[in-house]
C-alpha cells in the first residue's frame, strides 16, 4: 500500500473498532462515573455535582463548590499526579464563568472541576484521586467542603 492508503485503511479500521466497541466502552466508563460520583457525594457533601438527576456524558462528572478557586485546586491536583480542568476544551481559552454554571447557580460565585474518565480509570485512581482531593482542602483548611 501507498502511504495514505495505508493510513485510510488503518483509520477504516480504527473506526469500524470503535463503532463495535462504543456501548460496552460507555457501560466501562459510565459504571466508573457512578462509582466516582457515589463516593463524591457521600465523602464531600458541600460539592454539588451538575444534573445529577439527568442522563449525561458517561465519561465527564461536573462538579461545582465554593471556598476554593478553580486554578489553585487543578494545580494542587496536578502536583498529586491528577490532570482536571475547569472548562470545557471549547471555553478553556475564556476568562469568565461557563454560561451554564451562571444559568444554573444565578448570582453565585462557584468555582468549578471537571472530571474525565477514560478507558484506564479504575476504582483504585478514583480512590487515589479522592484522597488527593480530600489532602487539598485539608491543607487549605476548607473544612465546610
Amino acid at each position: 500500500f501507498p502511504s495514505h492508503d495505508r493510513m485510510i485503511y488503518e483509520f477504516a479500521q480504527a473506526l469500524h473498532y470503535a463503532q463495535n466497541n462504543r456501548e460496552s466502552a460507555s457501560h466501562a466508563l459510565g459504571t466508573i462515573k457512578s462509582y466516582a460520583e457515589e463516593l463524591i457525594v457521600k465523602q464531600f457533601p458541600n460539592l454539588t455535582i451538575s444534573a445529577s438527576i439527568q442522563e449525561r456524558a458517561p465519561h465527564i462528572t461536573h462538579i461545582t463548590y465554593h471556598g476554593i478557586e478553580s486554578e489553585l485546586l487543578l494545580l494542587e491536583l496536578d502536583a498529586r499526579g491528577f490532570a482536571l480542568s475547569s472548562k470545557s476544551a471549547c471555553k478553556n481559552d475564556e476568562e469568565e464563568n461557563s454560561s451554564i454554571v451562571e444559568l444554573l447557580y444565578p448570582g453565585e460565585k462557584r468555582s468549578v472541576l471537571r472530571i474525565s474518565y477514560g478507558r484506564s480509570t479504575t476504582k483504585k485512581t478514583i480512590n487515589a484521586f479522592l484522597s488527593a482531593l480530600r489532602e487539598v482542602f485539608e491543607k487549605y483548611d476548607f473544612s465546610r467542603i
